[in-house]
């Protein structure tokens, strides 16, 4: 408790100084893993309670949907503007945990039966899904966490793919013992289809209670790979508080205690035509990378993976969601910030829209339209960070903004 509150001194004492950062900064494009980490860090503590015109709409950002009910997390898009969002069970028992966007209103996907909570074996259910994505043949992948509340349910943890032509589920890859834990919670997943015969899928392992990894699937064999468990790249940072609307987001311990955010590797994203993809841990305003020639290689070991990892400096706040564009830029979430940024392919950290309707900005995805979507999933605003008061208007929203160009992937 002690380091949480001299943690929590520090960053008050950095926050007249975190308050002239400017809307466009500049970080160095890339550096190896052991360089100027400390540098980075530390600047990265400076920016984390910035305020960023935090009054203010952006009359850019429209509001695409609406939608009481459970918690919104992750969105995706089919090539035809199909659009699936998903509810993970954090808050326990929900009518769906999956759904299509028809006329506006969530529809259990692919059907209610699928999403429903029984007594049918877990490998055949859709139990607990944080995060979706549609890959260039027309096929819905989920990453199923298979936890209700905070328990595990046992076999549960899978990888499902569905046929968005057919609505029928096509593959499903159980990740076993030695991919996912009982500590596991599957955040987001990335779809790379320059490698494997039919594509590789990138799930972040973000395990608040053990060790993170990322998990790498290959779609046509279903061999499993965990990569860079417990990596410090990809574990909470420690003494890590997140600064939301100017105070401290802490969680309230079942003594009372407050307790620290410990939110491991969350955001994933690949970089088109590039052996790159782009990671950060939730729990960290640090930005890293590997090379994913070596991450999907059984043959390579972790030292040799690790090798490959870069520390591309600090972020402009705490992330949970990533995309890149077809040109190469990372679009990153800051949800202490309510702003979405770019970081450009030379490295430079531009802000793309901020507004404070985007509370706690969680994922993001462009779509065939020209728009970047962005889900505002109020996660900061649960009983667990406000002394046992749950602060959510249980009514999400789905906001879109429109890019410059072409903007696809």
């Amino acid at each position: 408790m002690n380091k949480i509150i001299k943690s929590v001194s520090r960053l008050r004492l950095a926050l007249p100084l975190a308050l002239t950062l400017v809307a466009t900064a500049s970080f160095p494009c890339s550096s190896v893993l052991a360089q100027d980490a400390q540098a980075g860090k530390k600047s990265a503590a400076d920016s984390s309670t910035t305020e960023v015109a935090n009054s203010d709409h952006d009359p850019a950002l429209e509001l695409y949907a609406d939608l009481p009910g459970p918690m919104l997390r992750g969105l995706t898009m089919s090539s035809d503007g199909r659009v699936f969002v998903t509810f993970p069970r954090i808050d326990g028992v929900s009518p769906y945990t999956v759904a299509e966007l028809i006329g506006g209103k969530p529809v259990p996907y692919p059907s209610t039966e699928l999403n429903k909570l029984d007594a049918t074996p877990s490998a055949d259910r859709i139990i607990s899904v944080m995060s979706a994505v549609v890959d260039n043949k027309n096929r819905l992948w989920l990453a199923d966490s298979g936890r209700v509340l905070l328990s595990p349910v046992s076999g549960a943890g899978k990888l499902v793919g569905i046929d968005l032509a057919t609505n029928k589920i096509i593959k499903t890859i159980v990740l076993g013992p030695s991919i996912v834990s009982k500590d596991s919670v599957l955040h987001d997943l990335r779809y790379d289809r320059s490698k494997g015969k039919d594509g590789i899928i990138y799930i972040s392992d973000s395990a608040p209670a053990g060790k993170s990894a990322i998990i790498v699937v290959d779609i046509a064999t279903g061999k499993c790979l965990r990569r860079l468990s417990g990596h410090k790249t990809v574990q909470a940072e420690a003494e890590f508080i997140p600064f939301i609307e100017g105070r401290p987001m802490l969680r309230t311990l079942a003594n009372g205690d407050k307790g620290e955010y410990p939110v491991g590797v969350s955001g994933l994203a690949v970089k088109p035509n590039a052996n790159v993809l782009y990671y950060c841990p939730q729990a960290s305003r640090q930005l890293y990378s590997v090379d994913t020639a070596l991450l999907c290689d059984p043959s390579k070991d972790e030292f040799t993976v690790e090798q490959s990892i870069k520390d591309l400096g600090p972020k402009s706040g705490a992330s949970d969601g990533l995309e890149c564009d077809k040109d190469g830029n990372l679009l990153f979430t800051d949800f202490e910030n309510s702003t979405v940024w770019r970081r450009t392919t030379e490295g430079k950290i531009e802000k793309l829209v901020h507004d404070t309707r985007l509370v706690w900005p969680d994922s993001l995805w462009i779509g065939t339209d020209g728009y970047l979507y962005i889900t505002s999933s109020q996660f900061n605003q649960r009983a667990a960070f406000n002394k046992g008061t749950d602060l959510r208007t249980k009514s999400y929203q789905i906001f879109r903004y429109k890019l410059a160009g072409a903007g696809s992937k």
